[in-house]
């Protein structure tokens, strides 16, 4: 089962947020079974924001997101929440592996 989640953003909150993925700005992830979810810290050295993840139980679906940066506050998708999903994707590969 795959998680389809890029929908939720734009082309170029996709593109930041894989870049910070892929540039180890994802600190710190913390992933929960029951219930489903992720929280971590994302950003530049210094300059990072808490992300909280929830998923249905079975991972394939977001249920909600929540990030402390001002992009978020205003109602938005963030390149922080993408990146954290990016990991995610790692993590639900792996289980799904077993």
């Amino acid at each position: 089962m795959t998680l389809q989640w890029r929908k939720l953003f734009s082309n170029r909150i996709l593109d930041r947020g894989r870049d910070y993925w892929k540039k180890d700005w994802v600190y710190a992830p913390s992933y929960s079974e029951l219930p489903a979810g992720i929280h971590c810290r994302v950003g530049k050295p210094g300059q990072s924001y808490d992300v909280t993840i929830d998923f249905s139980d079975d991972w394939s679906e977001i249920k909600w997101m929540d990030c402390d940066c001002p992009y978020a506050a205003e109602g938005y998708n963030c390149k922080h929440e993408a990146a954290c999903l990016y990991a995610t994707e790692l993590f639900i590969e792996g289980m799904q592996a077993i």
